[in-house]
């Protein structure tokens, strides 16, 4: 994989072309003022800061992707209600955990917790996702699995569809 050489000049004279913009270039010539104790301390601050925010980002994406639909979901089991949604839910949300290897991704687990606290209130997106994605998704993993599944599994599976 190769950039010509003309298309990368372009590319850089546009960075330099937004860099020396006046609105931009005042804040890069602040920054140039600072004496290095102050930017050193700023990086040390906000990696402390960055580091504070993403251990309660994965707290709050936690809890609100289980805490509330757990509680939704008992209380469609003990009231005797159609599980189907919350179903629906839990498999969108293991087929998001299966995903959580992508926490490299800038604001992962704050777009997380939206989807997930979105999700818990929509019983539209739930379909939505459910059957446009994870449906789809799961029964060509049943397609191509049960092949090599023994048959005792699927002699049970059969016997609770009864």
């Amino acid at each position: 994989f190769s950039i010509p050489v003309n298309e990368m000049e372009f590319v850089s004279s546009k960075i330099e072309e937004v860099l020396r913009h006046p609105k931009i270039d005042g804040h890069f010539n602040k920054i140039e003022e600072l004496k290095r104790e102050t930017l050193l301390s700023l990086l040390l601050v906000g990696s402390v800061a960055a580091l504070v925010v993403s251990s309660w980002m994965s707290i709050l994406c936690t809890a609100a992707g289980l805490l509330l639909p757990a509680i939704k979901s008992i209380k469609a089991l003990t009231m005797g209600n159609n599980l189907s949604h919350w179903v629906k839910y839990w498999m969108i949300y293991a087929s998001i955990s299966l995903a959580d290897s992508l926490h490299f991704i800038p604001y992962y687990h704050l777009l997380k917790a939206l989807l997930l606290v979105y999700l818990s209130v929509s019983s539209v997106a739930v379909d939505k996702i459910f059957s446009g994605y994870v449906g789809p998704a799961v029964s060509e993993l049943e397609r191509l699995l049960t092949p090599y599944l023994p048959q005792s599994i699927l002699d049970e599976v059969e016997k609770k569809e009864e």
